[in-house]
């Protein structure tokens, strides 16, 4: 007897489409109270944002030259190898691929992230 089972389909992905998928998410996150919980909702609304506007910035180091994406560029393509931090891609997108990143934008990105990686690493009631 043979079943009909069909194959999965396999997952096709790539920088802008996955910042789409955190973006989107963070936006639904704050309009439409899927969590009951605010707290819940503003950490998860804060870490995929900052997930969506880190790859954004990847994207862009992508599209000037692929293995600025890597931290290492000699390891690139190894996906085993580390991507670039905010940091540094900042600094890319400035000295590299000329990208006017304003002092202010550097601020907000860099809060963002801060924000995120308390959320991520820290105890906020330790904090306190």
């Amino acid at each position: 007897m043979t079943r009909n089972v069909k194959q999965p389909r396999s997952i096709e992905f790539n920088l802008v489409s996955n910042a789409q998928d955190s973006i989107i998410r963070a936006v639904g996150l704050l309009a439409w109270k899927e969590i009951a919980n605010d707290g819940s909702r503003m950490k998860q609304a804060i870490m995929s944002i900052a997930h969506g506007v880190e790859l954004l910035m990847k994207e862009r180091l992508r599209r000037a030259e692929p293995a600025l994406v890597w931290e290492d560029i000699d390891k690139y393509p190894k996906l085993d190898a580390r991507t670039v931090t905010v940091e540094k891609a900042i600094h890319r997108l400035r000295h590299i691929c000329g990208v006017n990143i304003t002092d202010e934008d550097d601020r907000l990105l860099k809060s963002l992230r801060n924000t995120r990686n308390a959320i991520e690493h820290f105890d906020s009631a330790a904090a306190s």
